[in-house]
């Protein structure tokens, strides 16, 4: 069966065209295309064309027909498209709102941070005062400025004039710069009064430089270019320099640095340790040699941050290339000079046109320099030293270190590790600055090499601002000692080096003689009584037990000596005996000739009777005063159990060298025996010491004492000096006072 779309009526003709073969009457509608429902469904052909493939989404099972579950189905899908819609809808809303909030939170805690990073805050009443220190109003730091010097004429303002630090004037090809201490300003003239005592008299056409006795140094005209006129100002030529009066505060000084001057900027996140520390408050600064480059305060950051406080700095400066350097200004004013610390991020220093060195994750650390040595002390004072070590001497010390230690407290002053020139092109010489706070200190000189630590004989008294010794022209200080220093052994026993002869000394067997006039002292005490023996080695050649009294209160000993031809030429040793009951300790005591020759001459002279031969000498076989450099004399008073002493003996220690022994106290009883009798002094006792002690040094102290009974029974004293050579600090009156 067929239908021709002409056999339709006029009005179906235009529902059914679309269904038709052709668009004209003989064309035959195809019935397949009716959209005709059947069990199956509406099939996609009977839609129009343009429709047909959007309802091909609905047959799921692809049979060419639209059935009822896939209505449904679709029915569904459309629905929950809808609601999936709604909800999207619902959940950019809420972002929306997040994101809205994030953005006040931000914007809330830059505020705050910046607020919080501000060193000053205006109060109510409108006064500018330092944050969170309401009561104490902010100053302004320290500024400097450059001026001609013939604008200044015209100022009149005095804070002004009061600001000038110096004056920079060029005359010819002379450059001056003077240091201004003071003013005077008078109608049409000022004149600037320097340290120099120079003058500088300033009138609107010309300056001069005035010298302190009224003659004129130089006169200057004023320029009238006006090319001429700004290079002054710049620097180029008069110029004055003035400082504006602050609080002092060197972070505030910051404050006028212009960053709008420079061209180009270098950005950095920073932190900051000062020995060792992490600092949580301060001022960071860069620097371009002496300028100033940017600054930041130290901030609190984020917790997520590498450090919990960093300083986010901008860096200014015209030219890429430029080498930066750091200081840190704690809050109290105090710097510190900074270095890059391979801790953090890698940087040369260098500035970079729109770079960044650094972040809160991985920033820039910098750590404060290690003090120099001897930061600490404010003064110093040099010494330059032609040092000669050892025995034989040896002049040529060329490595080593020169140190020089305080006794005060102990602590390293100065130090040089060569010398500083040649003497003579030969003779090499040492320099080394010594450092401290105080005068007067006394200062240790040590000399280190391969041989060991020498301690140089003499000590130094610290003069600031003092050279001993020049190095332009080569005129040393002389230093010298004989061997390294080292601890000494604990005094040993020795044993009597020659037995006492029995008296009278045969003389018969000598072919020649001699004789002496001698007086014996003792640990410092005048020997009236007791036995010398003189001795060739161990051969005794004469002796006396008889010790006089002459004329001039003198108590002396007449001795002959005899001698064999083998004898002449050789050394005489005299040996000394006491009475037990005036030196308990005089056991064959060695007496060195220190005075004329000590050799056996045939009919040889030791000693007349107009003066004799002075012999001296210590009980102590350990003590000798010949190997002493240094000597003082002293008195002193010793109290044993409450009372003060008239026997025992006296000993002087250094460490536990033996520096000096005194037999027994001066007591009238004494006195009296050696013609030198003392009437009694208010507070002084009976009995008390008048001895010497020795010592390698000018200056050693802690030197101690001890007091030995008359039966032999050793005390350690309460109480220490310093020995001082040639001293006489403790004299009748300031006796040394020491106790048990």
């Amino acid at each position: 069966m067929s239908m021709k779309l002409g056999d339709l009526p006029a009005d179906m003709k235009k529902s059914f065209r679309p269904y038709a073969l052709g668009d004209h009457d003989d064309a035959e509608i195809d019935l397949k295309k009716l959209p005709v429902c059947t069990d199956k469904g509406m099939p996609v052909l009977a839609y129009p064309e343009s429709s047909r493939e959007k309802m091909k989404a609905f047959d799921a099972n692809g049979d060419g027909y639209v059935e009822m579950y896939e209505l449904e189905r679709a029915a569904e899908l459309y629905s929950e498209s809808k609601n999936t819609s709604k909800r999207l809808m619902q959940l950019v809303a809420m972002l929306l709102a997040i994101i809205a909030v994030l953005t006040g939170v931000i914007a809330g805690c830059t505020y705050a941070i910046v607020d919080g990073a501000k060193e000053t805050k205006v109060s109510g009443n409108g006064e500018l005062h330092v944050a969170n220190k309401p009561d104490v109003v902010a100053t302004t730091g320290v500024a400097e400025k450059t001026e001609d010097i013939f604008d200044f004429v015209t100022k009149n303002e005095p804070v002004d004039l009061a600001a000038v630090k110096s004056l920079t004037l060029v005359t010819g090809t002379t450059t001056r710069q003077y240091t201004i201490t003071g003013h005077e300003k008078k109608i049409g003239e000022l004149s600037f009064f320097t340290a120099t005592g120079h003058k500088v008299v300033v009138t609107p056409n010309e300056y001069s430089i005035v010298n302190s006795n009224g003659s004129t140094l130089a006169t200057v005209t004023k320029a009238t270019s006006r090319r001429r006129r700004s290079l002054l100002a710049g620097g180029g030529g008069n110029t004055v320099t003035t400082g504006v009066s602050t609080g002092g505060s060197a972070a505030a000084a910051l404050k006028l640095f212009i960053p709008s001057k420079f061209q180009s900027t270098h950005t950095s996140t920073s932190a900051v340790f000062v020995n060792g520390v992490l600092q949580t408050s301060g001022t960071l600064v860069a620097m371009a040699g002496t300028e100033i480059r940017g600054y930041r305060s130290i901030q609190a950051v984020p917790p997520f941050a590498a450090h919990p406080y960093l300083a986010l700095m901008t860096i200014y400066a015209d030219t890429a290339g430029e080498t930066l350097s750091f200081k840190f200004i704690e809050e109290s004013g105090t710097e510190h000079d900074l270095e890059i610390s391979s801790d953090g991020v890698a940087w040369d220093g260098k500035f970079k046109t729109n770079d960044s060195t650094g972040n809160i994750v991985k920033p820039l650390v910098l750590k404060s320099k290690p003090p120099a040595p001897f930061d600490q002390y404010s003064k110093k004072m040099t010494l330059v030293a032609f040092l000669a070590l050892g025995l034989p001497v040896d002049y040529r010390i060329m490595e080593g270190k020169f140190s020089a230690y305080s006794l005060e407290d102990g602590t390293l002053r100065g130090e040089s590790t060569e010398p500083k020139t040649m003497w003579f092109g030969f003779y090499p010489i040492w320099s080394i600055e010594i450092h401290g706070n105080t005068d007067r200190e006394m200062i240790e000189l040590r000399f280190e090499n391969a041989d060991g630590t020498w301690i140089l004989n003499e000590r130094e008294v610290f003069r600031p601002d003092t050279m001993m010794g020049t190095l332009n022209p080569v005129n040393p200080m002389w230093r010298a000692v004989t061997s390294p220093t080292v601890i000494l052994p604990p005094p040993a026993d020795i044993a009597p080096a020659v037995p006492k002869p029995t008296l009278p000394i045969n003389q018969a067997p000598f072919k020649n003689s001699a004789t002496a006039v001698l007086t014996i002292k003792i640990d410092g005490m005048d020997m009236i009584d007791g036995t010398i023996v003189a001795y060739d080695g161990t051969t005794p050649l004469g002796g006396s037990d008889n010790i006089r009294k002459d004329p001039f209160g003198r108590h002396v000993a007449l001795v002959s000596i005899g001698g064999h031809d083998s004898t002449v030429g050789k050394k005489i040793t005299f040996y000394f005996w006491g009475n037990p009951e005036s030196c308990t300790e005089c056991n064959a005591v060695k007496l060195p000739i220190m005075q004329g020759s000590s050799t056996f001459t045939p009919n040889g002279e030791y000693g007349k009777a107009s003066a004799p031969l002075p012999l001296m000498s210590s009980s102590d076989p350990n003590f000798s005063t010949e190997t002493y450099d240094f000597s003082m004399s002293l008195y002193a008073k010793v109290k044993i159990d409450g009372s003060y002493v008239t026997t025992g003996k006296l000993t002087a220690y250094n460490g536990n060298q033996i520096v000096g022994v005194i037999a027994r106290p001066s007591n009238p009883e004494y006195r009296t025996a050696i013609g030198r009798p003392l009437p009694p002094i208010p507070g002084i006792p009976e009995g008390f010491f008048l001895f010497m002690i020795y010592n390698d040094s000018n200056y050693v102290p802690g030197i101690t004492f001890k007091y030995t009974k008359p039966d032999g029974t050793v005390i350690d004293l309460n109480g220490s000096i310093t020995f001082t050579a040639n001293s006489m600090s403790y004299d009748l009156d300031n006796m040394v006072d020491l106790s048990n």
